[in-house]
Order: C-alpha cells, then sequence, then structure tokens
C-alpha cells in the first residue's frame, strides 16, 4: 500500500517529489471518508522573524520564496488554500486567500483560531511558512486519524509536540478560545481540553524550520547534499547499465563464435 493508513483519494497520475520526499507514491487529492469530506490547508505566516532577524517567509528557497514552496507543495491536494498572515499584499504574489488574526500580535494561537473561523472544512491541515520539509503520506495519515478526535499532532523525534505541523478540527475551537480566553497563549494547553491524538514522525523524517542563520544553512546544507546523493545515484546507476550493456555484447559475440564453431567439420 503506498499510504500508512487508508485514504479516500482521487488520483492525479503524477508522482510526488516534493522535499524530502520519502515516498515515490502516486500523488493524491486528500479527501476524508467516503463521502470525500473536504481538507484545508493553513500555512501561518503571522510570526515577526525575531530571531532571524528578517522576514523568514521570504527567505529563498530552491530559487523562490521559501511560503512560495511550501504553498505550491500542498496546494495541489486541498480544496481550500489559507494563509494566515496580517499582511494580504505581501503574500498576493501566491494567488490564494490570506486571512489576518482576529486580535494581532497574540502569537500562533489566535493564528490558529483566525484560521478556523475563516476556513469552508471540518478538517485543516496547519504548517508554518518556515518548514519546508513535506512528507504528504505522513499528512494524509494523521487527517484520516483526525476523524475520531479534535487535533492530530506530529511529534519529533525528540518527543516534543509540533503545534506546526498538525490537524486541527473547528470542534477544537472551543479548546483553544478557552486557552485564549485564560489569558494563555500556548497552543499545547488546549490538547488537554479536546480529543487529542499525538502521533510519531515517520522514520527518516524531521520537520525542518528556518527559525534562525544557522538553521537556513542547514537547510541549504541538506538540500546540497540530497542532489549530490541523486547525482551519485545516477553514476552508480549509469555505470551498472553500461556494464550490463557491455557485458551483453560480450555474451552475443560469445555466443556468435560458438555458432561459428558449432558449423565447423572437424577433418
Amino acid at each position: 500500500m503506498p499510504f500508512p493508513l487508508p485514504v479516500t483519494t482521487h488520483d492525479t497520475g503524477k508522482v510526488y517529489d516534493g522535499p524530502l520526499a520519502l515516498s515515490r507514491a502516486p500523488v493524491p487529492h486528500i479527501s476524508v471518508g467516503r463521502a470525500g469530506e473536504p481538507v484545508t490547508a493553513v500555512i501561518l505566516a503571522g510570526g515577526k522573524s525575531t530571531r532571524m532577524g528578517r522576514d523568514k517567509s521570504l527567505m529563498s528557497y530552491r530559487g523562490k520564496p521559501v511560503i512560495q514552496h511550501i504553498c505550491e507543495s500542498l496546494r495541489p491536494h486541498f480544496d481550500q488554500m489559507i494563509v494566515a498572515a496580517a499582511d494580504r499584499e505581501k503574500y498576493g504574489f501566491l494567488n490564494v486567500e490570506v486571512t489576518p488574526d482576529l486580535v494581532a500580535d497574540q502569537g500562533p494561537i489566535m493564528g490558529i483560531l483566525s484560521a478556523l473561523e475563516a476556513s469552508e472544512t471540518d478538517y485543516n491541515f496547519v504548517i508554518a511558512c518556515d518548514s519546508p520539509g513535506i512528507h504528504l503520506p505522513f499528512i494524509f495519515s494523521m487527517v484520516e486519524q483526525a476523524a475520531g478526535c479534535d487535533c492530530v499532532v506530529s511529534v519529533d523525534k525528540a518527543g516534543k509536540m509540533q503545534p506546526l505541523f498538525a490537524v486541527y478540527r473547528k470542534s477544537a475551537l472551543d479548546a483553544f478560545w478557552s486557552v485564549y480566553n485564560s489569558g494563555q497563549r500556548k497552543v499545547r494547553l488546549a490538547y488537554g481540553r479536546c480529543r487529542s491524538k499525538f502521533v510519531p514522525f515517520p522514520r527518516g523524517f524531521f520537520a525542518l524550520n528556518i527559525n534562525t542563520a544557522a538553521d537556513a544553512a542547514q537547510v541549504r546544507g541538506l538540500s546540497a547534499q540530497r542532489l549530490k546523493f541523486r547525482a551519485e545515484l545516477l553514476d552508480h546507476c549509469a555505470q551498472r547499465y553500461s556494464e550490463r550493456v557491455a557485458g551483453r555484447a560480450q555474451r552475443q559475440a560469445l555466443n556468435r563464435r560458438g555458432q561459428a564453431l558449432d558449423g565447423c567439420q572437424i577433418l
């Protein structure tokens, strides 16, 4: 099976080759259940990039702004796309819906709240604007698991919850508003107030968060390593193919020689 858990999909006939892809499975359009309930992808871009010192959502990644890379990777697979950000003009080039926070400068919890209120669907996958690492089969699995709860939150290899790589349903709104109205701003505090599930990253995958210049350098290094590995793999395949062709030619020559000898009469 191409996916960890069964999901309702509409095969586009393409093969996913996005950032840090761990699967060569056909790329589907994601929906939930047999009825094909739609799903929204939300990119949170309301942060001030204090540690980076510049707007990290517009930092170049593979020749384009990182938020554009994320948007283009996700858009074909979701019914609705939302960028949660205050500045509509700044992200106008993405040609997607931009939703400002209902209350400014309140952190990620308000970004999630505002996006859930604006979303037209019950199921919503939320990702940060500085996370170019995308594993689509894992995202599909998380969405499917959300059918029985309100939040499905990923957990990294260190056991740390990743609230901005998670699936939230509209049924989680009451829990988030409860946390916010109590004066708290930590997203994880909402998990104990609703039905939440925590799922570990699949083997070999880790989310990339570009918060500092060092993180940016690490991402560029990983991209370079991947390109180098791909080039080495192609060289290896080309060498093996050449060896097979040479071996085949040698065998054919020996066969022809053997046939010629078979036709000779021994005097």
